[in-house]
């Protein structure tokens, strides 16, 4: 017996599952190309073989430029935030080389053409060949220069602030308003003072800061001015108060300017006028 035998395949099921495939691959360049974040890809040698569109404009490259680095080109002087050299073994890329595992938001610098530098936040993964071995590395890199700057330039701001602080020629002092459930004021706490309140007042920074005011000066509720009342309008209304007043736990009588600095805290600057009359109080030192 002789003949030939048919098999008939339904090529209509592999037309379908080429055209899924084909749609899921467009959905997932069309997600790499569009999101906000850097895409990289690094192969197993370490060089740089993809860069989605918004790695090309952080990086300021084009794509054939970029595919002929490395991901420790030396011309990018990568540096820790500290902005010492980044160790070869603290590389994202070996990291994950070594470990075969994700990490996540790892730092780093890298320098550009005209010495730009960038702030980077860096999460990576391992890819694996057919074998299970590791075949490249795909990153999401976030540019977080502008938050490190301005936290750079605020620390300057807060330096240049506690020095000009501790250097007045008046008595200064920083404080927390403490309210009740109503929102009503009953005392405040100490922050920090400068050195001038210390020798105005004979109270030490260490000794006051992060007390009630009822702690330092119990008898304070006693006097005819509410200071915890007055200053609880400064913090919570965003006023400015002026006055000349006896101050009775000291034995003293001050000019005061008193305003709000962020909610609920309050500054206080005072001078000293003259000793009080009356001797029932404390006296400064």
């Amino acid at each position: 017996f002789s003949g030939v035998v048919v098999n008939f395949i339904d090529i209509s099921i592999i037309k379908k599952a080429e055209e899924n495939l084909r749609k899921e691959t467009e959905l997932v360049s069309t997600i790499i190309e569009t999101t906000p974040s850097s895409i990289t890809m690094i192969d197993k040698s370490g060089k740089i073989v993809f860069a989605n569109k918004k790695a090309l404009e952080l990086f300021d490259m084009e794509k054939d430029h970029i595919t002929e680095k490395f991901y420790n080109s030396p011309e990018w002087k990568i540096q820790d935030f500290e902005g010492k050299k980044l160790p070869e073994k603290k590389h994202p890329f070996n990291l994950v080389r070594k470990t075969l595992k994700p990490i996540y938001n790892m730092n780093h610098t890298i320098t550009l053409h005209k010495n730009k530098k960038l702030y980077l936040s860096i999460s990576s993964a391992p890819l694996f060949d057919s074998e299970g071995n590791f075949s490249a590395m795909v990153s999401i890199i976030n540019d977080i220069t502008n938050k490190i700057i301005s936290g750079k330039d605020l620390n300057i701001a807060l330096n240049r602030y506690q020095l000009l602080f501790d250097k007045m020629q008046s008595a200064a002092a920083l404080h927390q308003i403490i309210t009740d459930k109503n929102k009503t004021p009953i005392n405040y706490i100490f922050i920090d003072v400068n050195k001038k309140f210390e020798e105005m007042t004979g109270l030490k920074k260490d000794e006051i800061k992060g007390k009630k005011v009822t702690e330092i000066f119990p008898d304070i509720q006693e006097s005819e001015f509410n200071w915890i009342t007055e200053f609880g309008k400064v913090a919570l209304n965003d006023e400015i108060l002026k006055i000349e007043e006896n101050f009775k736990p000291l034995n003293q009588k001050y000019t005061i300017t008193a305003y709000a600095t962020t909610k609920n805290q309050f500054v206080t600057i005072f001078d000293q006028i003259k000793l009080m009359d009356n001797n029932n109080g404390k006296k400064p030192g």
